[in-house]
C-alpha cells in the first residue's frame, strides 16, 4: 500500500473534523429542542472547539506570507494560523502576524 502524502492526510482529517462538528452541533440542537438545555449547550460548545481546531490547524489553505520578492507565497499550508514549512521562516512568520506581534 502506497504512503499517502501529507496533503491527502490533512484533507482527510479536515473532512473527519467537519463530520464530527456537524454531528456534535446536530446532537446539541436536538438536546436543546428536547428541553435538555445544559447537555445541548455542552455538545454545541464541544462542536465549536472542534471547528476551531479545524480552521486553525487542518483546513487546506495557501501560505500567502510575503516573500523576498514582495509577493505572496503560493505554497500549500494547513490552517489559518501557520504558514508553509517549505519557505524559510514562513511557518513562524504567519503565526506572529496572526497574533498581531508583526505587521503583514
Amino acid at each position: 500500500m502506497a504512503k499517502r502524502s501529507r496533503k491527502q492526510r490533512m484533507r482527510n482529517l479536515s473532512w473527519l473534523l467537519c463530520l464530527i462538528f456537524l454531528g456534535l452541533a446536530t446532537a446539541g440542537v436536538v438536546q436543546i429542542r428536547h428541553h435538555d438545555v445544559l447537555t445541548g449547550f455542552e455538545l454545541t460548545g464541544s462542536a465549536f472547539v472542534v471547528l476551531a481546531v479545524l480552521i486553525g490547524f487542518t483546513w487546506p489553505t495557501r501560505c500567502r506570507v510575503e516573500t523576498r520578492q514582495h509577493k505572496a507565497c503560493r505554497e500549500d499550508a494547513f490552517g489559518f494560523l501557520f504558514g508553509c514549512s517549505r519557505g524559510h521562516g514562513h511557518w513562524l512568520e504567519k503565526f506572529l502576524i496572526r497574533i498581531r506581534l508583526r505587521r503583514g
